[in-house]
């Protein structure tokens, strides 16, 4: 595509067509290419223009993709940045880690809110990636300029990390971006990490929120504020995880042991039974085999006409004849 290697289709957004690529002159290095359709749901031109811009400005460089072409091709544009890491995942970075993220993806978005005057207005978690580390913040096909006109009162974003005010129709602010990096903060990072900046992301998302004057300043504060406290406290809460796990441990033995002991008894008691059964079987085949002995010995050394009862001799060659299997 215009001098670019297609190597998959990732999808279509709100803007445009979505691919993989590499450049002829950099085969080992993906890009991905951003290329406007008009449809009818879709985006204008001039929108389109507006997000390549964005990206070819690059105002927060180093926590958005990179610009590395633009141009027009089949009459449409298109622009190709640099391909950045996957979504963070809980279980990715130590609580450490996660806490430099958060700090540096809250500066990212007050340095592209104050200083550069833009709006992402689509903040959630698919557009928030991670690279080397580094919060990298991605689709800026929503994003807007404040040039001092206000903005179009209209309902913008993901259903789930939109402020309520948006849903009312009122103007997009600062407050309203807060809101949607507190929600996405809060769907990203574990528990623990959610737990130390339970404040500020009480203040941003519930709370006095409408009230209280919108500021990142205020949002770094409080979640620094919880940070030092995570990490005052680290100590006496590695010990209760080890003592936690420890107990888990503790009555995972016992239930072991308590397990094994029935499990050994019943083991013990059904090698009884079956003793006690094959001795009464053995009992009761050594008496048998003692009585038609006695009675074949005697049939044998008196013969059957000094039997007063012939049918309790037929009765018991019967019965020896039935033992056969037994060699009798």
């Amino acid at each position: 595509l215009d001098g670019f290697l297609v190597v998959a289709d990732m999808g279509s957004g709100l803007s445009g067509d979505v691919y993989l690529v590499r450049a002829k002159d950099a085969p080992s290095e993906f890009l991905v290419l951003k290329h406007h359709r008009i449809w009818k749901e879709g985006v204008s031109a001039e929108t389109f223009a507006r997000e390549a811009d964005i990206l070819e400005d690059q105002p927060i460089p180093g926590n958005m993709p990179v610009c590395v072409a633009r141009g027009t091709w089949d009459g449409r544009q298109y622009v190709v940045m640099s391909l950045e890491g996957a979504n963070p995942e809980r279980g990715e970075l130590p609580a450490e880690g996660w806490f430099s993220w958060i700090l540096e993806l809250v500066d990212a978005f007050d340095r592209l809110n104050n200083l550069a005057l833009i709006f992402h207005r689509d903040v959630k978690p698919a557009n928030i990636r991670t690279t080397d580390g580094h919060p990298k913040i991605i689709d800026y096909g929503l994003a807007l300029k404040n040039d001092g006109s206000p903005f179009p009162l209209e309902r913008v974003g993901s259903r789930d990390f939109i402020a309520p005010e948006i849903f009312r129709y009122e103007p997009y602010t600062v407050r309203a971006e807060i809101y949607s990096v507190a929600k996405t903060i809060e769907a990203i990072v574990p528990d623990d990490v959610r737990q130390a900046l339970s404040t500020a992301l009480f203040n941003a998302t519930k709370n006095d929120r409408m009230v209280r004057t919108p500021s990142w300043s205020v949002f770094r504060s409080e979640a620094k504020a919880g940070i030092a406290a995570y990490r005052r406290n680290a100590p006496a809460l590695q010990r209760r995880r080890i003592a936690l796990a420890a107990g888990i441990w503790k009555t995972r033995i016992v239930a072991g042991l308590v397990v094994g002991g029935i499990v050994t008894i019943a083991i013990a008691f059904g090698l009884i039974s079956s003793g006690s059964y094959l001795c009464r079987r053995w009992w009761m085949h050594l008496r048998e085999d003692r009585e038609i002995q006695a009675y074949a010995d005697y049939i044998a050394g008196e013969g059957c006409r000094a039997l007063d009862d012939p049918t309790n001799a037929i009765r018991l060659l019967e019965r020896a004849l039935k033992n056969e299997h037994r060699g009798k």
